[in-house]
C-alpha cells in the first residue's frame, strides 16, 4: 500500500493527461515481468474517476511483427489505452485503432520512477502552454535547423498544417487527449513529419532504439527525407542491417522536440529491451531534446508505409532554430529559461517557477 501511495499523484496526473472520463473503458496493456505497482496505481486512478479498467498481458512484439488478433481487437474496442511495452501504436492495427476507432493512446514507462519522478507531476497546463506556443512558432517559421557540438547539422521544413502537439494525420492543438490521440506520459512534444522530403544533413544521436548507452554516438545521414546511412559502433550496424529487411524502413518517419523540463536524461532501472526503448522515447519528451524516428510515416499522414517498427533516436543537447527564432539553445527550451509573465503566473498557480528548472 505504501508503494501505491507513492505512485498515486503521478498516476492521477497520468489519468488526467489521458482525459479519462467516467463510464469509459481503460485498457492497460502489459508484458510479463513488468512492475505490478505501476499497473495497480494507474488502474486505481482510472477507477477513481469512474472508468472501467481491463488489464491484458501480451508477449513482447518483435520489430515488424503484427499484433496478435486478440490484442488488436482489444485496443480497437477500448476508449483509452495505456501501453507499457513495445509501442503498439507503431503497428498497423495500433494506429488504425486511433485513426479509425478513436482510441486514445499513451505509452508509459513500466517502472515506478515514471510516476514518482517530477516529470510525472509537472502541471499538464504548463505542457499545453509550451505546446501551443512552440507549434505556433514552427508553423510560422517552418525552416528548421538542428545543430550540436558533436557534429549534428540537419535541416527540415515541415508543412505547417501537419505540425502538432502529438502524432496524428490532422494538426491538433495542445490540450487534453481527444479521440485518436497518440502520445506518451510523461509528455510531451511538438512533433512533425517530413511529408515533402526536405530533411537533409547529419544527426549525431546520443541514444537510439534500445541502446541508451551506445558504445559510441549513432550517426544518421539523411538525404531528401531518407536515412541513407547509419554509422558508429555495433549498435549502428545493427540498426542499419535491421532496416534493410522492410520496404520504406529508412524513411524519415517523424521528428520533433520535447517540452517537459523535468524528464531526466538517465538510464532506467529496468534493462528489459522494451523498458529501454520506452525510456529512450521518454527522453524525447525532455524540454530541449530533439528526436527522430526512421520508418513508415503513415502516423503523420504520409504515403510511405512500412511493416518495420520505427526506430527512435535522441539528440540530448541540440540548438534548434525556426527561421530566425531560437527555440532551443544547447539543450534548453528558451521559453522555459526566459519565461514571460503568462508562464510565470501559470507556474505560480501550481507552486512556483521551480517547474521550469531542468531535472
Amino acid at each position: 500500500m505504501n508503494e501505491l501511495l507513492r505512485l498515486a499523484a503521478g498516476a492521477a496526473n497520468c489519468v488526467r493527461f489521458g482525459n479519462v472520463q467516467s463510464g469509459e473503458t481503460v485498457l492497460l496493456l502489459v508484458e510479463p515481468g513488468m512492475d505490478d505497482h505501476v499497473i495497480e496505481a494507474i488502474s486505481f486512478a482510472a477507477k477513481s474517476v469512474g472508468a472501467q479498467v481491463c488489464v491484458l498481458v501480451k508477449e513482447p512484439t518483435k520489430l515488424g511483427q503484427q499484433l496478435n488478433p486478440v490484442v488488436a481487437a482489444a485496443i480497437k474496442a477500448t476508449d483509452m489505452l495505456y501501453d507499457f511495452g513495445g509501442p503498439t501504436s507503431h503497428s498497423e492495427a495500433g494506429f488504425l485503432a486511433s485513426f479509425d476507432y478513436g482510441t486514445r493512446y499513451l505509452l508509459v514507462r513500466p517502472e515506478p520512477e515514471a510516476l514518482i519522478a517530477e516529470s510525472a507531476l509537472v502541471p499538464n497546463e504548463l505542457i499545453y502552454l509550451f505546446g501551443t506556443r512552440t507549434q505556433k512558432i514552427v508553423r510560422e517559421n517552418p525552416a528548421l535547423h538542428i545543430t550540436d557540438d558533436k557534429g549534428s547539422d540537419f535541416r527540415v521544413e515541415p508543412i505547417p498544417g501537419t505540425i502538432g502537439a502529438y502524432i496524428g494525420p490532422r494538426p491538433c492543438e495542445s490540450g487534453p487527449a481527444v479521440p485518436g490521440y497518440i502520445g506518451t506520459f510523461p509528455g510531451a512534444t511538438t512533433v512533425f513529419g517530413d511529408l515533402n522530403y526536405t530533411g537533409n544533413g547529419r544527426l549525431v544521436l546520443d541514444a537510439a532504439l534500445t541502446f541508451d548507452i551506445p558504445s559510441e554516438p549513432i550517426v544518421f545521414t539523411i538525404k531528401d527525407g531518407w536515412v541513407t546511412g547509419i554509422s558508429g559502433g555495433p549498435e549502428a550496424d545493427f540498426m542499419w542491417e535491421t532496416a534493410q529487411v522492410a520496404r520504406n524502413a529508412t524513411r524519415l518517419a517523424e521528428c520533433g522536440f520535447g517540452l517537459n523540463p523535468k524528464v531526466p536524461l538517465l538510464p532506467g532501472s529496468s534493462r528489459l529491451d522494451a523498458a529501454r526503448a520506452v525510456n529512450i522515447m521518454s527522453w524525447s519528451r525532455r524540454a530541449g531534446t530533439f528526436f527522430i524516428a526512421m520508418g513508415g510515416n503513415q502516423l503523420l499522414g504520409g504515403t510511405d508505409p512500412s511493416s518495420a517498427t520505427p526506430m527512435f533516436g535522441v539528440v540530448k543537447q541540440p540548438t534548434i532554430t525556426a527561421g530566425d527564432v531560437t527555440v532551443v539553445k544547447d539543450g534548453r527550451l528558451v521559453m522555459a529559461d526566459q519565461p514571460d509573465t503568462e508562464i510565470v503566473e501559470l507556474c505560480q498557480r501550481f507552486g512556483g517557477t521551480a517547474w521550469l528548472t531542468p531535472a
